[in-house]
């Protein structure tokens, strides 16, 4: 049997196991939790040079509300839940509350930013004076000298998702006849992350909603894009110009070969780059007349900063390192980071996403995943970024396996080995949400100018606009939105008792960690998994 005639067999093998209605309804059990970013902007949609609103509460106490690199970057976080239209509630009901405490500050819509007025008019953001929020404000200002301001102020969406331990069970008992233990949870997650690798150009093309960017994020780089109009640069055919090199990009970081092979070997090499002297970052600098600059000097200061599409993740107590973590508990989730912001969305994702996304891992759960080759890196890399650049681009070919195959008919090949999932998934939670999402993503596959980075162009195009006064217009449009439709007052009630309880809890810690902040770094850092 060819390797494509495994690959099939052995997908159809575990779909079969899922068939029997007790055994699917662990699918109903996939849990969810969204993380989204988005810059506060003033009237003119310039970036806010305000402080984080305190009635948001303090960001590093505040599980819901806080920021990420900008004082300016709000993060939304909702907790987990296996009712993904609940969370996208909570996640409406946080843009409610965020609503009545900006004054007449709007929340950018777009994954690429709004007007900057430059690298020193990009506010890193504040924590308070307790080691820990020291250490957080400290990593900030290193991504700053590291990787300049101006990339960080892009934003996203992170999709985080957890497959429940019975799934796990069903395909250990079909492979190994034994209910799965945490190594095996954790294998398999890998294998479902080396799949999201190979396949993730497919919601790149459908879900990629930043195909241009405002001028004054070009400010001092070299780039290979068109000019749209005076103020905008992109190219026509571009999906996601957020996750091509124009976006997150550093020479440091190309030579990190991080492994997807298992936990064992991606905790091994991410710890590597986290213990090797970066040179360059050297002569930065680390202390300055007794000011820390950045945390350290190492190719990576801490595990967050390498970027990666997809992370394996495990909750727990955030004085430890994620890499221990992973190592001591196993992965519990993975955090899905290269979604766009759909600018079509209030709240920057709709349902019919979530609903194609909870498709597309389980489908990249149970296909074979065999460990990815070098070839086959370098095609992924190169398929993700010509989908990135000229996704829509008519006739459009990807790299398989040496050949070349066109886009259009790859993708209504996943989309039809994905249909029995989304039939499964139906069953499990007695929808047929699932089904009209793939029938859906079937049809704008069939005609590209329904995505989302084609209707951002149409209508720049159509209206005359720039590309800032097309995301002004949806911030405003989104903004009478939440304004027309009033959050509940008991749901507000308890934001807003949530933070002010975050600044009691800040206070406390201040008082808690008041000491020896270099001690306190030195113990963080030495916490690897060695």
């Amino acid at each position: 049997m060819d390797k494509r005639g495994l690959l099939v067999d052995l997908l159809y093998q575990r779909l079969a196991a899922f068939q029997d209605r007790e055994t699917a309804s662990c699918l109903a059990q996939l849990q969810h939790g969204i993380e989204k970013e988005s810059l506060r902007i003033d009237a003119q949609g310039v970036l806010s040079q305000l402080p984080h609103p305190a009635a948001l509460g303090a960001p590093l106490t505040q599980a819901s509300i806080t920021t990420d690199f900008s004082e300016s970057l709000l993060e939304l976080i909702t907790p987990p839940s296996t009712d993904i239209r609940q969370t996208l509630r909570v996640l409406t009901e946080l843009h409610h509350f965020v609503y009545q405490n900006i004054g007449d500050e709007k929340l950018w819509v777009n994954s690429m930013p709004c007007v900057l007025l430059g690298e020193h008019n990009i506010p890193i953001a504040r924590y308070g004076q307790s080691n820990t929020g020291r250490m957080k404000y400290i990593y900030r200002r290193g991504l700053a000298m590291r990787y300049g301001r101006l990339m960080q102020t892009i934003a996203g969406i992170h999709y985080n998702i957890s497959l429940p331990k019975a799934f796990w069970h069903v395909l250990s008992q079909i492979e190994h006849g034994h209910e799965a233990d945490q190594n095996t949870i954790s294998a398999g997650y890998f294998a479902t992350i080396r799949n999201i690798h190979r396949h993730s150009w497919l919601l790149l093309l459908l879900m990629g909603a930043s195909p241009a960017v405002c001028m004054t994020f070009l400010e001092g780089r070299k780039h290979d894009l068109d000019a749209l109009d005076e103020h905008s640069f992109g190219l026509p055919y571009a999906t996601s110009l957020r996750m091509s090199d124009l976006g997150y990009q550093n020479n440091a970081q190309s030579g990190i070969d991080v492994s997807y092979d298992g936990l064992e070997r991606y905790v091994e090499t991410l710890n590597q780059a986290m213990m090797q002297v970066y040179p360059a970052y050297t002569d930065m600098g680390v202390l300055a007349q007794g000011e820390y600059l950045q945390l350290n000097d190492h190719t990576l200061q801490v595990e967050n900063e390498f970027y990666s599409m997809v992370r394996p993740k495990r909750a727990g107590d955030s004085s430890v390192r994620p890499t221990r973590l992973l190592k001591e508990f196993g992965v519990e989730y993975l955090e899905l980071r290269f979604l766009d912001l759909n600018p079509f969305a209030a709240i920057g994702i709709d349902i019919d996403q979530t609903r194609m996304l909870d498709i597309f891992v389980v489908f990249c759960a149970l296909q074979y995943s065999p460990p990815i080759c070098t070839r086959e890196q370098q095609e992924i890399v190169e398929n993700r970024q010509r989908t990135v650049l000229r996704g829509r681009q008519p006739g459009l070919t990807l790299l398989i396996q040496g050949a070349k195959k066109p886009l259009v008919e790859q993708g209504h090949s996943l989309l039809q080995a994905m249909a029995p999932i989304a039939e499964l998934l139906d069953h499990a939670c007695q929808t047929s949400d699932f089904s009209v999402a793939i029938k859906q993503y079937r049809h704008t596959l069939d005609d590209l100018s329904l995505t989302p980075s084609a209707r951002i162009l149409k209508e720049m195009q159509s209206n005359g606009e720039a590309f800032a006064h097309f995301a002004r217009r949806k911030a405003a449009e989104h903004e009478r939105w939440f304004k027309m439709h009033m959050i509940d007052p008991v749901v507000a009630a308890t934001l807003q008792q949530q933070a002010q309880t975050s600044q009691q809890e800040l206070l406390q810690l201040e008082q808690e960690q008041s000491n020896d902040f270099a001690g306190f770094l030195a113990c963080y850092l030495g916490t690897s998994t060695a």
